[in-house]
């Protein structure tokens, strides 16, 4: 249900992040609580692109979708859901690519990208895993990815 809303508010690359999170959270056998927390962050983004058509905030929905994959795929071993985190960062890489991002757009936003997902995750890992504290870790990272952008 959460893929068709993006897909009908914002497109295919509305879309994509939402899937694949979606399908890690249904392989790691996730609870709805788990998968409406990712939908909720994802859901104030799109509503406010939607509002404004400001295409920049596809950025902290992605961040926020980067955090919610690794913690899927991770679970307690948060270590090993990294690679979520860098798999939708090069997804959003790509649909950038697609775009046509010039090259010092992508580096600003990879720049911006990495230390918000590591300082996020990071915070993740050092408590117990649960619901609130990936919903923290979540909504941190995309008002960052939010923040460094705008300044």
């Amino acid at each position: 249900m959460a893929v068709a809303g993006a897909f009908l508010a914002g497109g295919w690359i509305w879309a994509l992040p939402c899937a694949v999170v979606a399908a890690l959270w249904w392989r790691s056998g996730g609870s709805a609580g788990a998968l409406a927390t990712a939908c909720r962050i994802s859901a104030f983004w799109l509503v406010a692109f939607v509002l404004t058509g400001d295409r920049r905030l596809y950025f902290p929905y992605t961040l926020q979708f980067a955090v919610q994959a690794s913690c899927f795929l991770g679970g307690p071993a948060l270590r090993a859901g990294v690679f979520g985190a860098g798999g939708i960062v090069a997804l959003f890489t790509a649909v950038r690519l697609v775009q046509a991002a010039s090259a010092r757009v992508l580096t600003v936003e990879l720049a911006v990208a990495i230390p918000s997902l590591a300082l996020c995750l990071a915070f993740y890992e050092e408590g117990s895993p649960t619901l609130q504290r990936r919903l923290a870790a979540a909504g941190v990272a995309s008002l960052l990815g939010f923040l460094g952008l705008a300044l």
